[in-house]
């Protein structure tokens, strides 16, 4: 028997403190596979409209998360932080205007639960959250390993803008979008 997972949505402003922890998660995660350069592009984002899903078992700890960012005028999501110097990116999401869009991105699980249910679990409770907030669309960026999980909540390729050795060389970034509708 394993011990009870709780998945936990909440707005990263009113709980900093866990959403540092699971920050620390990412880093950690992300580290592991030689991608933590895009883990620290997100660490002194405002957390003004992020919404997180975090995975704490019974002792408290995280054990998987994900980010949720709502688009604001003057704040560029994430996936446009980071690719906006290699496609056009911000075109691609406008076009999706006026439709509410949002980024999902940050999925992470501790070692011990990489291969299992967690990731997918977490995944479904940040899809049902998109749209809780009213979105139509969600954009993300996968590279190449984790393309078809991602394809299994609906994610397309943008075929059109390319994939780009982000943040490594090591892998092939594509921007996706998955529309909820």
């Amino acid at each position: 028997m394993t011990d009870a997972i709780d998945l936990i949505l909440f707005r990263a402003a009113a709980e900093p403190a866990l959403a540092a922890r699971c920050h620390r998660g990412q880093l950690a995660s992300y580290g592991r596979h030689g991608a933590a350069a895009a883990a620290e592009r997100t660490r002194d984002l405002a957390l003004d409209g992020v919404h997180m899903v975090a995975a704490v078992d019974a002792s408290g700890e995280v054990q998987a998360g994900m980010r949720i960012h709502e688009r604001r005028a003057g704040q560029p999501l994430p996936v446009e932080l980071a690719l906006a110097d290699r496609c056009a990116i911000a075109a691609a999401i406008a076009a999706r205007e006026p439709a509410p869009v949002v980024e999902m991105s940050g999925l992470w699980v501790v070692e011990a639960h990489r291969h299992g249910p967690l990731a997918a679990a977490v995944t479904r409770t940040a899809v049902a959250a998109c749209r809780r907030l009213g979105a139509r669309s969600i954009v993300g960026c996968v590279h190449q390993h984790v393309l078809a999980f991602y394809q299994r909540y609906g994610a397309v390729v943008e075929a059109a803008l390319g994939a780009h050795p982000y943040p490594s060389p090591r892998y092939a970034t594509q921007v996706v979008f998955s529309d909820l509708v």
